[in-house]
C-alpha cells in the first residue's frame, strides 16, 4: 500500500518520525520543508517568484551539518516516479542542476521515493539511530549498507563514495 500513496503523504509520515525523534536529536527539529512547488494561480506564481521562490530547489532542508557536508537536502518524489534504467528518476531539469550544484558547494543531496528512504538517508547523513518508526527497519545501521532501492543518489560528491545498482 505504501508504494502508491502521495510524495506528500510520504512527506508528511517522515516529519511524524522525526517529530518522535526530537528529544533524542534536537538538531531534527530544523529539517523543514520549502514550499517550492505545487499548483498556484498565475498571480500567486508571480508574487513568489518575485519573493524569491526559485524552480528546482529540493523539499527537504537541514541545516545541520552531516558527516559528509554542510547540510542536507532530500528531494521527495512519488514511488511511481522511481528512476528506471537511464532515466532521471523524475527529477526536472532544474531539480537535477539544483542537486549538482548543492552537492559542489558542499552539502548532501537525496532523492528519495518514500519516508522509509528519508529514514535511512537522515540515519545516513548524520551517522544516527532513529527509533518509533513504526515500521520495520530492512537495513542496519544505515551508514554501512549499501543505498536501499528506495533512495536515488545520483549527486556523489569526492567525500562520499555511496554507490546504488543505478550507479554502477
Amino acid at each position: 500500500m505504501t508504494e502508491r500513496r502521495s510524495e506528500d503523504w510520504h512527506q508528511r509520515e517522515l516529519m511524524k518520525i522525526l517529530e518522535d525523534n526530537y528529544e533524542k536529536h534536537p538538531f531534527l527539529r530544523w529539517l523543514h520543508h520549502i514550499p517550492n512547488g505545487g499548483v498556484r494561480t498565475p498571480h500567486t506564481g508571480a508574487q513568489l517568484k518575485a519573493s524569491g521562490v526559485r524552480r528546482g530547489v529540493f523539499d527537504l532542508f537541514s541545516p545541520a551539518p552531516t558527516r559528509h557536508g554542510a547540510g542536507l537536502y532530500i528531494e521527495m518524489k512519488a514511488p511511481a516516479k522511481y528512476p528506471k534504467k537511464n532515466g532521471r528518476g523524475g527529477l526536472t531539469a532544474e531539480q537535477a542542476l539544483f542537486g549538482k550544484a548543492v552537492v559542489d558547494f558542499g552539502y548532501e543531496a537525496y532523492v528519495c521515493y518514500s519516508y522509509k528512504g528519508c529514514v535511512w538517508c537522515i540515519e545516513n547523513a548524520y551517522e544516527i539511530r532513529l527509533e518509533k518508526l513504526g515500521f520495520e527497519r530492512l537495513v542496519a545501521p544505515a551508514w554501512e549498507s549499501k543505498v536501499p532501492l528506495h533512495v536515488y543518489r545520483p549527486f556523489l560528491n569526492k567525500q562520499t563514495e555511496i554507490k546504488s545498482e543505478h550507479q554502477q
